[in-house]
């Protein structure tokens, strides 16, 4: 490297790499291996150094490698996402998703699961029969507020926006890239979005939400009693709720996958667990609906679900079916032997 040492690119790159293969022609990729890229051209050769100290690299870095022959441009180099990223963690399974979707669909869908209906329905169709069923348990919402808690990529409220006409939707959400996404979907509809944590509902007012929706996020709560108790809160008097839930059978110890779900955010509750718990903050009229056989049906003939993608690109279609494999596979195993799908409905 010549201008610092080995020690100082250390300390301040830690992650400094120069191409294992030698040299990066002109006109080659280059994979990312961190969030820094400084690409050092020195015709007709590449060099690359990932730097996690961008001041440094910045002040120190760059000029010392300028000159007339060496031209150098630093960038964010862009998180690539696909099948290798789905189990990686928890923001990063929901960005390999929603990449997935607009990359091949060239639309966002919603993240949940599907809900079997009727033979050969897309993708979409068995995603929206769920929220439907959801619906269903709580009665009209036509010119009510509703609170849309775990709101996703935004598609589920723009669903429930449009379908049930609701008077306005809260939508909050703690991943920053899903909030993203929806305030570029939700167009002139009365929905407000926020960034906020649903075990605390901060900015909620008491008492000011007619209608609570959560669908498919609360097994990420690790507080889900604090869960529980906020949206006591913030519902109104005979306000109502729905929550669809992926429930655990029981709590086996796995240390082996304990990382793993610390990672993915997974805080499975068991049925008893919710029962108390809803018992705990006080609700009223609870029903908890059994859907694990729909859900499990809604995954068949998953292969057919490329013929609503735009693209014809018979590689990107593969992609997409190898996505999709992993995920079909792990979830009607993982519903057949540890977890079920519940719908939980009550009242304050």
């Amino acid at each position: 490297m010549g201008l610092y040492s080995r020690e100082q690119y250390a300390t301040h790159c830690p992650k400094w790499y120069s191409n294992p293969i030698g040299w990066i022609r002109k006109g080659g990729g280059l994979r990312r291996f961190g969030p820094y890229e400084w690409f050092v051209f020195q015709p007709p050769r590449f060099r690359t150094y990932i730097c996690q100290d961008r001041a440094w690299c910045q002040a120190l870095l760059l000029p010392a490698h300028t000159s007339k022959q060496t031209y150098i441009s630093m960038s964010k180099s862009p998180e690539q996402y696909g099948l290798t990223t789905l189990g990686k963690s928890f923001g990063s399974y929901y960005k390999t998703i929603n990449d997935a979707y607009k990359k091949y669909f060239d639309k966002y869908l919603m993240l949940h699961y599907p809900l079997y209906m009727a033979p050969d329905e897309p993708l979409e169709k068995r995603q929206k029969n769920l929220i439907d069923y959801c619906m269903g348990k709580i009665g009209p919402v036509e010119g009510l507020n509703l609170l849309d808690i775990g709101a996703g990529n935004g598609t589920l409220s723009v669903y429930l926006y449009d379908h049930f006409r609701p008077a306005q939707i809260l939508s909050i959400d703690i991943n920053d890239s899903n909030i993203r996404i929806a305030e570029g979907l939700k167009g002139d509809r009365n929905i407000e979005l926020r960034n906020e944590n649903a075990e605390e509902m901060r900015s909620i007012p008491a008492e000011s939400v007619d209608v609570a929706v959560c669908i498919e996020s609360a097994f990420h709560y690790p507080h889900k009693d604090a869960f529980l108790e906020q949206l006591h809160r913030v519902l109104k008097p005979n306000g109502v709720f729905v929550i669809a839930d992926i429930l655990t059978l029981s709590y086996k110890r796995r240390p082996l996958l304990g990382r793993w779900k610390g990672k993915m955010k997974f805080h499975h509750w068991t049925e008893e667990d919710y029962r108390r718990g809803l018992k705990a903050a006080g609700y009223r009229q609870v029903t908890l609906d059994d859907v694990t056989p729909q859900i499990r049906k809604g995954y068949a003939g998953y292969g057919k679900w490329t013929r609503e993608m735009l693209t014809q690109n018979p590689v990107k279609k593969l992609m997409f079916l190898a996505i999709t494999f992993v995920q079909v596979n792990l979830n009607t195993w993982l519903l057949a032997h540890r977890r079920k799908y519940v719908i939980i409905s009550g009242k304050k």
